[in-house]
């Protein structure tokens, strides 16, 4: 049944396409193959060219809309990475100070040391965990730190990873579109 429905099409297309070269003549005279038809083929060349431009036009628009997310979005996270930097520098800074001016105050504890021993023994054991104190603090911060930087890799990472997918999306359209 469905043979004998799609051999009625055959022949029903292959009877239009005979009258149209009957009955529709080319408007240039030449007997080249890239001639313009009138009637029902210009009218099919006509609605694939609106078609595809229309597409085009939109596949265009959505690209650049989501190039600009892209970029939106890549100086939000260098922008929260600057500041991570300045922050991680501004505590760096701080730990520095701090060990600085504890290394200076135990110095002048070591020159007394010899007139008041026991005081000075009382000092240090209280400056030694107020350094252990802040090597933990440094530790943690650290830490967080490699946490927060291994966080804005991944997002980078993944932001990298729909870019080239992207791409290769919009290369394979293009390849279809010029094919």
């Amino acid at each position: 049944m469905q043979n004998i429905v799609a051999e009625s099409y055959r022949v029903k297309a292959h009877l239009i396409f005979d009258r149209e070269c009957l009955f529709k003549r080319p408007i240039s005279q030449n007997n080249n193959e890239a001639r313009e038809w009138q009637g029902f083929i210009k009218d099919i060349k006509n609605t694939i060219r609106t078609t595809s431009q229309k597409q085009k036009g939109e596949i265009i628009q959505t690209i650049h809309s989501v190039q600009n997310k892209i970029q939106i979005d890549q100086k939000n996270l260098q922008e929260q990475f600057s500041n991570l930097n300045d922050k991680f520098e501004e505590i760096q800074q701080t730990n520095e100070n701090v060990l600085n001016f504890l290394k200076r105050n135990l110095s002048a504890k070591l020159m007394k040391a010899d007139l008041m021993d026991n005081a000075i023994h009382l000092n240090t054991s209280g400056l030694n965990m107020q350094v252990k104190a802040i090597d933990k603090q440094v530790k943690q911060l650290d830490d967080q730190f490699k946490e927060l930087a291994q966080g804005l890799d991944a997002k980078v990472l993944k932001i990298q990873d729909e870019m080239e997918f992207i791409r290769n999306s919009l290369i394979q359209l293009l390849q279809k579109n010029n094919q």
